[in-house]
């Protein structure tokens, strides 16, 4: 109900540029429309042991500026799909996990011709990608711009923490490192949104160009209100692009959270993605200043020029955030960054990750699993597992079900003064099924998943749990290190079982176990000094002792008990370490 609802508000302003002067109607107008194209490549199998192209087709779009592509069913079983823009060369890959980060969708590519391959795994079965529709540019030319405060005075701006927000067409804001998070306006919430960095000019009939791939960035998990002015706000989630980047790793820029608010009077800065009467221009970023012309508890005024596209944008005071554009027309509104029920939100979808220290082990104690620790998707605690697993009651379970089978990560971890990184885990796997592979991953130094164990799903059914140990390379070690296990999805009778997850540093140390009797100092030698050592700690021994170290039970403890325990011992046999 919600999407639909979202839907057709903005719908309703896709073909009118000009909107209502009153703060009722948000700055928000869409950037293109659907358009009917379908593609099946139906199920198909690749017999070989090579990485194939197994379906390809030309999406073309007569007299289009720019292609969106929308999915239907999509089956990868360690394969992708492969989209290339005709007019640029801009290409983007999307496995099983992409395609669910994107919501079933692609990044916008330019041109009006996409190339669209289906690449299938060595011996893999039921490929399958479906084209459901194409979403494509309605270039309209602006006019009586909203929210202009007398001439427009704004000039082009490049700052790597602005965000054009599509396909709603808001600007949103790079405000902290964790999370890939950006701040922008309640309505321009809506589904397959996507976040795109350093926007080049327009086209001179007013359509849009798309940066390049790696420069998009899909939303999820907003938080958001969206009840007029001084009650519209949004926190969101950009999910990684296809380096593996959240904004802020690809960037290193963000503007912080004021922590005061603007007065009356004090000079603002505005950068967004407007719309513009110069085509050029159009939803390109670009910066204004102005006074606040009022400051309520809950909004401000601002004598700003701004048009639609600027919702979301973020006022700046002395370099930080104070507020978020939300209606025209000129006195224009803004939401205010200190607002109790946004602020909890940037706290709640932004703050900081669990955080763990080494040695870090797990044996699954209790259910719930501890969230401080864990995170799971799909993957359960259970209690009956087959076999006889290291430790009771619990072990996690894992298996194929679903686009994307089940996940377990652990919370942060610093490893970047460790001079050796290791884990070791108890696994089992049963009701073996080829491609349903569980995979032991870790976030490399770049920010990306690297793999570092892959136990096949053909492998033989499992009877008992077995152990396994694996060195982390180099780029293992930095400040927010993390491990997953993750399944393969298939047909999800493959199910994989751990316990006992333990990682810690490596090097060997002493056996506190070892001992040898007689060997006071430690140095592998019974020898005077030890008797001396002796004689010194216990002096007269009671006849009713044992006389450990009275070796004559004469009541003295001397040379003559030192000579005696190094006869019988002499050198010990040296202390035995502990390894990994």
């Amino acid at each position: 109900m919600r999407k639909g609802w979202l839907i057709t508000i903005v719908l309703g302003t896709l073909f009118n540029p000009v909107l209502a002067e009153n703060p009722d109607n948000p700055l928000v107008e869409k950037t293109g429309q659907y358009v009917d194209r379908s593609a099946d490549s139906g199920s198909i199998s690749n017999s070989s042991n090579q990485w194939t192209v197994v379906f390809d087709e030309m999406l073309h779009v007569e007299g289009a500026e720019w292609i969106r592509v929308f999915f239907g069913e999509v089956s990868l079983n360690e394969g992708f799909v492969r989209i290339t823009s005709l007019e640029d060369g801009e290409s983007q890959e999307l496995n099983a996990v992409d395609m669910e980060r994107w919501e079933n969708a692609s990044a916008y590519f330019n041109g009006n011709t996409l190339h669209l391959e289906l690449v299938a795994g060595p011996g893999s079965t039921d490929n399958r990608v479906v084209v459901d529709h194409l979403y494509v540019d309605t270039p309209v030319e602006a006019s009586g711009l909203c929210g202009i405060c007398g001439s427009d005075d704004r000039v082009p701006s490049s700052e790597d923490w602005v965000a054009r927000l599509l396909d709603i067409g808001c600007t949103g804001s790079i405000w902290t490192t964790r999370r890939g998070c950006i701040i922008t306006a309640g309505h321009c919430r809506g589904p397959n949104q996507v976040a795109q960095f350093r926007v080049p000019p327009s086209n001179s009939n007013c359509s849009l160009n798309h940066p390049p791939v790696s420069d998009q960035f899909p939303l999820a998990g907003w938080l958001s209100a969206d009840g007029g002015p001084g009650a519209d706000w949004a926190v969101v989630r950009c999910g990684d692009n296809d380096q593996g980047q959240t904004p802020y790793e690809r960037y290193g820029e963000m503007r912080p959270i004021a922590a005061v608010p603007a007065n009356q009077n004090d000079i603002l800065e505005l950068f967004g993605h407007g719309r513009d009467l110069q085509c050029t221009r159009e939803r390109v970023q670009q910066l204004s200043i102005g006074p606040v012309a009022q400051r309520t508890n809950t909004y401000y005024r601002i004598t700003i020029d701004l048009t639609t596209g600027n919702s979301g944008s973020a006022l700046l005071k002395n370099d930080e955030i104070v507020g978020v554009v939300t209606h025209c027309p000129c006195i224009n509104w803004a939401s205010r960054i200190d607002l109790s029920d946004f602020k909890d939100a940037r706290d709640l979808q932004c703050g900081i990750r669990p955080r763990s220290e080494l040695p870090f082990f797990e044996d699954f104690p209790e259910f719930p699993i501890n969230r401080e620790r864990w995170q799971l998707l799909g993957a359960t605690l259970g209690n009956n597992p087959p076999g006889d697993p290291p430790s009771e009651p619990f072990v996690v379970i894992l298996d194929g079900t679903g686009e994307q089978g089940d996940r377990l990560r652990t919370a942060l971890l610093d490893t970047s003064d460790v001079d050796e990184l290791i884990i070791r885990y108890w696994y089992l796997q049963s009701g073996p099924i080829s491609g349903e592979d569980l995979l032991v991953e870790y976030n490399n130094t770049s920010g990306s998943w690297s793999l570092a164990v892959l136990h096949p799903g053909s492998d033989p059914d499992m009877t008992e749990f077995r152990q396994n140990t694996y060195i982390f390379p180099e780029n293992a070690k930095h400040r927010n290190f993390l491990v997953r296990f993750r399944t393969r999805s298939h047909s999800g009778t493959d199910d994989w079982y751990l316990d006992d997850i333990e990682i810690f540093a490596g090097g060997c140390s002493r056996d506190p176990q070892w001992s040898c009797d007689g060997d006071v100092d430690g140095d592998g030698q019974v020898n005077p000094v030890d008797s001396g050592l002796i004689q010194a700690a216990f002096g007269s021994t009671d006849q009713g002792d044992l006389c450990q170290y009275d070796m004559d039970c004469d009541g003295h403890i001397n040379p003559v008990d030192s000579g005696i325990v190094q006869a019988l011992f002499g050198t010990c046999e040296a202390p035995r370490d502990v390894c990994p």
